[in-house]
């Protein structure tokens, strides 16, 4: 490992030879001030830096700004999010929707499930899941051919189970056949899907309406419409349907 930091960096400029030097000489007196001078010295001093605070407190009293807030989505955008995607839980007539945007390889998706799973088992018919894929490859390469895969899975009625498999394992490509042969699929038929891209456009559809909503990260959910981005606390989900539902009274 090389150190590349200014202070181990050999100097541009090569040593200097030894020679005689101004420091063989006697060094000169050093000045002296009398008291009078050193005491306006220091009064100088104190003024400049009571100046000097006077401008920092300005600074912190100056407020930040901010950017705006994105505008909210138009009823057309959220029925097209909730109306595409795979539905993992609720009816169509639930008065609470949340559409989830998501990868198997990121760690923050996985980390969000539990919440989801509890607030399934509090909400019942209340509420319908919508998953929605969002491969980040630039960051997981292998979530593009993972996201194919759910869905390859979902064709034999196995999307849940692929579904929580893919969250709780690797998602190397090489691991997906053994992930599809513990959910218990057709192992041929799963293979072939996956190798013929058959939800490939799927997948791209799922992402393009991601990235036409205001999706730039994952996991970002919808909550009948109001975007909340990141693995939020259930307490934070709970809240947002809450409200929701008391609206819908």
């Amino acid at each position: 490992m090389v150190c590349l930091c200014a202070c181990c960096a050999p100097s541009s400029s090569p040593p200097r030879p030894p020679s005689c030097s101004a420091a063989s000489a006697p060094p000169a007196p050093p000045t002296r001030t009398t008291d009078t001078g050193r005491l306006a010295e220091i009064e100088d001093r104190l003024a400049k830096l009571e100046q000097k605070i006077g401008q920092i407190l300005e600074i912190g009293r100056t407020p930040t700004p901010t950017a705006p807030a994105p505008a909210p989505l138009s009823n057309e955008q959220i029925e097209e999010l909730e109306h595409g995607g795979t539905v993992t839980h609720g009816p169509e007539t639930a008065p609470v929707t949340i559409v989830e945007y998501s990868d198997f390889d990121c760690p923050f998706c996985a980390a969000l499930q539990p919440a989801l799973q509890q607030i399934k088992q509090e909400y019942g018919d209340q509420l319908r899941l919508v998953f929605r894929q969002f491969p980040i490859v630039g960051l997981h390469p292998n979530a593009w051919m993972a996201a194919e895969a759910s869905l390859c899975a979902r064709e034999q009625g196995k999307f849940p189970a692929m579904h929580a498999a893919l969250f709780a394992e690797t998602t190397d490509v090489e691991h997906l056949q053994e992930i599809a042969d513990e959910v218990g699929l057709d192992g041929p038929l799963f293979e072939e899907c996956l190798n013929t891209g058959q939800y490939e456009a799927e997948v791209q559809a799922d992402y393009d309406s991601g990235i036409a909503a205001g999706v730039r990260g994952t996991p970002t959910m919808f909550i009948n419409g109001s975007k909340i981005v990141g693995a939020v606390s259930v307490i934070v989900i709970k809240a947002m349907i809450d409200g929701e539902l008391a609206a819908a009274r």
